[in-house]
């Protein structure tokens, strides 16, 4: 008797999907070392400080660009504020003000007060004719060039 022709059976191999260690695994290991895990680890680690430093550096850059422009601009400020106080102090500035709010006249100089009518000649006419009264100053006995027109203005003869 023949013996039985004994059939091979091929089996067809399927295809496996790759699996989260085949993707992971390096030049195709299906298995991944501690190791490997580790340097990607540090890796990332590495990569995300690297990416924090360059945006903190482009911050500082735009703080120290805002910083100049604030410095520059106090400067300018301070420049000014220091020829104000040189022209504050000066001898110009102290006669001005002695001239202006106090009153003070140099020796020589001839005050003018206006004087004003009592009565109005008519009320159609116009005034043709202003009186001006000029006073010297003599010596420290005669009254302030304030007094007087304070006086002048407030009717007081």
């Amino acid at each position: 008797m023949n013996p039985r022709p004994t059939v091979t059976r091929s089996r067809v191999k399927r295809t496996q999907r790759p699996t989260l260690w085949r993707w992971l695994g390096v030049l195709g290991q299906r298995k991944v070392s501690p190791a490997t895990i580790v340097m990607i680890v540090v890796g990332g680690l590495f990569l995300f400080n690297f990416i924090n430093q360059v945006v903190r550096q482009s911050q500082l850059e735009q703080f120290r660009e805002e910083i100049r422009g604030e410095v520059s601009q106090l400067s300018a400020e301070n420049r000014t504020l220091r020829q104000s106080v040189q022209y504050y102090e000066s001898n110009d500035y102290a006669e001005i003000i002695a001239r202006e709010q106090l009153g003070y006249a140099r020796d020589g100089d001839t005050v003018i007060l206006p004087t004003f009518p009592d009565h109005v000649i008519s009320n159609t006419a116009i005034m043709t004719q202003t009186t001006v009264v000029s006073d010297t100053l003599k010596t420290s006995n005669t009254e302030p060039n304030w007094a007087r027109w304070w006086r002048m203005l407030s009717g007081n003869p």
